[in-house]
């Protein structure tokens, strides 16, 4: 496969994808978007990241050409997303929190949501969770 494959047509805008993570943690996700996000870089994609523990994060990230936003609770990030809307061409959400917050502040965009959750269980940990589960039909 040719990693070094230009996504679009020389002189247009590199389409910007951000992966969403809405934890401050650096563990499996985490680690998984530091492996990912360079690599999109390097199809001539512009990446951002947010979420994941601040310095862990910077310190895998660094040099790689992907932006880190850090994670500051839900309402940040829903902002943020809602902010930079316009300039988001997909946005890839992992796991469920992170997911909610995405389709919430992007609703009635045109910004296309891909959703990985990860883990092979069923979602919903506490009885909110569990109901808005049960009404988006998951």
């Amino acid at each position: 496969m040719d990693t070094q494959r230009e996504v679009g047509n020389p002189g247009e805008r590199a389409r910007h994808v951000v992966h969403v993570i809405a934890t401050e943690q650096f563990a499996g996700v985490e680690r998984y978007a530091t492996y990912v996000a360079p690599l999109l870089v390097g199809l001539g994609w512009r990446v951002t990241v947010v979420g994941g523990e601040r310095s862990s994060m910077r310190l895998a990230l660094d040099g790689s050409g992907v932006v880190h936003v850090p994670y500051e609770g839900r309402a940040q990030l829903g902002r943020w997303l809602t902010e930079a809307a316009a300039d988001i061409d997909l946005v890839h959400a992992h796991m469920t929190e992170a997911e909610f917050v995405s389709v919430r502040a992007l609703r009635g965009s045109s910004v296309p949501i891909v959703a990985t959750r990860h883990f092979a269980r069923h979602r919903g940990r506490n009885g909110v969770r569990r109901l808005l589960l049960r009404r988006f039909g998951q």
